[in-house]
């Protein structure tokens, strides 16, 4: 019994670590207290002490399920933040039947090179467990959103160097990534499409475990749909969701996840929150404490260089559109008012020759 609650636990941890290593965030068990994180204005004001979660003035905040996260005063009253990090639950997740053949069929198959779509249809051929996360709508600078999902790494790291998750990712070439969570679940992940609105990644993994014969492997199709929309005062608005497929090569395993999946959704769910919730945090970060960023990535291990050079020139870039935005808020003329029918363009994406990638992880995956 013991061993089949391994195997279980083991193979949907290979598949979350999968997406998470697509989306960022570092907690892998729905037994993990939530992640303690300050309000971004006092985080970053006051360090990357993570012990205790209380600033001088006694704000703090929680990065939780919640669908809007504020401060609160030592008395417990509520006091108004600088900018508030929250993220709105625009659609609960599922897993239903119905919802998976609709998401299959949006799937961009007919846009991958031939290797890719062989790839992406054995998982589908063999699906073991499907989840379809909440559709989460948040404030966030669309070249930030863009960053980090196209370096995942990076904001992997960033987790590791506020004290807040240990997983690790280095990037192994233009579009492939490897992981390493720490308690013998390692993984690697291949973008196999990306676009302006969707992204699709392929993972594969395993898990090992002393008391397991041999190591639990799965993989993992994870779709990435966002939009980007102007208001009227300037700021962006990201709504996005994800879909996740996992394959598992053990009818054991397949089985355990089926019976525990009331249990791993809402995990899987909450890690996605926290993820939206995340780049929230780091929109405005960039635009009112760059400083905090700059120091933030001078500390971050496992990426190379260039991608430091360019989370600071980011950095400078948000908050030089802020300052616009606020400067155009304040003359007669009025808010700003998006353009109509010009959809987003994101930065372009600078990828390093081959030998500028990470250091890799030693240990290699793929089959």
């Amino acid at each position: 019994m013991l061993r089949v609650g391994l195997k279980s636990r083991g193979g949907l941890k290979v598949a979350i670590c999968c997406s998470l290593g697509v989306f960022g965030s570092g907690r892998l068990s729905a037994a993990d207290p939530p992640v303690p994180l300050r309000s971004p204005m006092s985080l970053m004001d006051s360090g990357l002490q993570t012990a205790g979660y209380e600033v001088e003035d006694g704000e703090t905040i929680q990065l939780t399920g919640n669908s809007r996260v504020s401060p609160r005063t030592r008395n417990g009253s509520a006091r108004a933040p600088e900018a508030l990090v929250e993220a709105q639950t625009v659609a609960k997740g599922t897993s239903a039947d119905k919802v998976r053949a609709q998401a299959m069929a949006a799937l961009p198959l007919d846009q991958l090179t031939p290797e890719a779509r062989a790839r992406a249809e054995g998982v589908l051929r063999e699906i073991g467990y499907y989840r379809r996360m909440p559709t989460i709508s948040f404030q966030a600078d669309p070249a930030v959103y863009q960053y980090f999902v196209a370096y995942p790494d990076v904001a992997v790291s960033i987790w590791r160097a506020m004290e807040i998750s240990k997983l690790q990712m280095w990037q192994t070439g233009p579009a492939s990534f490897e992981g390493d969570a720490g308690d013998g679940t390692i993984g690697v992940v291949d973008i196999l499409y990306r676009s302006n609105e969707r992204s699709l990644a392929i993972c594969e993994g395993e898990y090992k475990n002393p008391l397991l014969q041999k190591p639990i492997k799965a993989q993992s199709l994870v779709l990435l749909e966002t939009n980007f929309s102007r208001q009227q005062d300037g700021t962006w608005n990201v709504t996005h969701r994800a879909d996740l497929f996992v394959a598992f090569p053990s009818q054991t395993v397949e089985t355990a996840a089926k019976i525990l999946s009331p249990v791993t959704g809402p995990m899987v769910d909450r890690n996605f929150h926290e993820m939206s919730l995340f780049l929230r945090m780091m929109t405005i970060a960039m635009q009112h404490r760059p400083q905090w960023v700059e120091g933030i990535a001078a500390r971050l291990d496992g990426v190379h260089q260039l991608r430091r050079d360019q989370l600071v020139q980011l950095t400078a870039q948000v908050q030089a559109t802020e300052q616009q935005r606020l400067q155009a808020q304040q003359t007669p003329r009025g808010p700003v008012v998006a353009p109509q029918g010009v959809p987003f363009q994101p930065p372009a994406v600078v990828t390093p020759p081959a030998d500028a990638s990470a250091t890799r992880n030693p240990r290699q995956v793929r089959r």
